[in-house]
């Protein structure tokens, strides 16, 4: 059995203890009585009506390291966002992401895409 080692951590990230000071997308979203699965996701400061879209810290994956962000964030007075997307829909879910949270991540495979932040 093959297992996408950062979709694991991620995972294990997410679940139990680790999700009281984070946010994980939804895995799908229900528009015109149909469910669309989660396809990505993007991080941003400020609302994302103010286009402040953050670039991932890698070109090799979707993962941001939050703590400089953070601070930029509460200097200017605004907070992050985590918006996800879903495939073949416009619609989407907006997490504000937690002050405690440390890093964000989008992993996936042919068959799940996970995002979330801890």
């Amino acid at each position: 059995m093959w297992l996408n080692k950062p979709a694991v951590l991620l995972a294990a990230l997410l679940c139990g203890s680790a999700l009281a000071a984070g946010v994980q997308c939804p895995p799908t979203l229900q528009d015109g009585g149909k469910p669309h699965a989660l396809a990505s996701a993007s991080l941003f400061e400020g609302p994302p009506d103010q286009l402040a879209d953050l670039m991932p810290d890698s070109d090799n994956a979707i993962r941001w390291a939050l703590p400089d962000y953070q601070q930029s964030a509460k200097a200017r007075g605004t907070a992050l966002y985590l918006v996800c997307r879903y495939a073949k829909t416009r619609q989407t879910t907006t997490l504000q992401v937690p002050a405690a949270a440390k890093s964000c991540a989008v992993t996936g495979g042919r068959r799940k895409t996970v995002a979330g932040c801890v």
